[in-house]
């Protein structure tokens, strides 16, 4: 479990909701998005987590950020009370991410919840984050590590194939890009970076009660 701040960018999220005239809109979603299975069987190899069971070691506890992790009911629950720091639980896939590779996940929350992926399981290098919040807006940020601060690879978006209920979520490395999909519709590309670490997993920042109920990475 790591935390990290990321303040800014929160702070920049409640200027653009009080006032929309600052936000960028996008709506991409102008045709049938691509069907979602998680379940893909044409990939070499597969790591998937259903949440069945805590066998990878998901459950946390940290009382000085006011925030826990816990598998049950089939799902995980992921709630990060803090006011100031932001929270991830990750776990090994033993993923190859330096060519073609898939993440999916379905996740909800009441604030904002996202995927790690990349990070390394210590603090040589803690990945990179798609967050999504419950509002419609999305985030992409290098996360760093113990020495590096955080980083803003694509500030708050609005749009409009976020849901204030569950969302499919999928992360796709494909001939040099990054893909980020929300309900099978794409919502950023942008040129794929290094990626480091075979660790992958969630993110809530401060205030946010998240639930995940499956997360399949492909390669």
């Amino acid at each position: 479990m790591k935390k990290t701040k990321h303040l800014l960018a929160i702070a920049l999220l409640a200027v653009v909701s009080v006032g929309f005239t600052s936000c960028v809109r996008n709506d991409y979603y102008t045709t049938e998005p691509d069907p979602v299975n998680h379940n893909n069987n044409n990939n070499n190899y597969v790591f998937n987590e259903e949440f069945s069971n805590d066998n990878r070691g998901w459950a946390f506890s940290s009382s000085p950020d006011s925030t826990y992790a816990s598998v049950r009911n089939g799902m995980l629950e992921f709630i990060n009370y803090s006011t100031q720091a932001s929270n991830t639980q990750v776990v090994q896939t033993n993923g190859n991410f330096n060519n073609w590779f898939l993440i999916e996940s379905r996740i909800k929350s009441d604030n904002d919840m996202g995927i790690i992926f990349g990070n390394s399981g210590n603090n040589f290098e803690y990945g990179y984050s798609f967050i999504i919040n419950n509002g419609g807006y999305f985030i992409v940020y290098k996360e760093g590590n113990a020495n590096t601060n955080v980083t803003v690879l694509k500030g708050w978006t609005q749009n409009n194939a976020i849901r204030s209920n569950w969302n499919e979520v999928t992360i796709e490395q494909k001939n040099g890009y990054w893909t980020f999909k929300v309900n099978g519709y794409e919502v950023h590309q942008m040129e794929a970076r290094p990626v480091n670490g075979t660790y992958c997993g969630f993110i809530t920042l401060p205030q946010t009660e998240g639930y995940a109920d499956y997360l399949t990475v492909s390669w």
